[in-house]
């Protein structure tokens, strides 16, 4: 979109749920990220056949997990800016 050109009104709701689904990603971020204490359940885990695998696994799986959730992220964001909006 032209620096000039403005969000429609019509475009309001789009917005409004490319934006919660931005906001949920940014949080299952920050949960994927976050460090785990011994004093309650982890937030993330990763499971086979109802089998919680081990801290060695996570290592592994956590970065490829975060650059997904930021790449879908990223295009929301395109998505918000094709729609007038500054994500900035």
């Amino acid at each position: 979109m032209k620096p000039d050109q403005h969000m429609r009104l019509d475009s309001l709701a789009m917005v409004n749920r490319i934006a919660e689904a931005r906001g949920a990603l940014l949080h299952q971020i920050s949960v994927v990220e976050a460090e785990h204490d011994c004093l309650t359940p982890p937030k993330f885990c990763v499971t086979v056949d109802a089998q919680r695998l081990g801290p060695d696994i996570l290592a592994i799986v956590r970065p490829v997990v975060v650059r997904e959730l930021r790449a879908q992220v990223a295009a929301l964001e395109r998505d918000l800016e094709a729609l007038g909006v500054s994500v900035g």
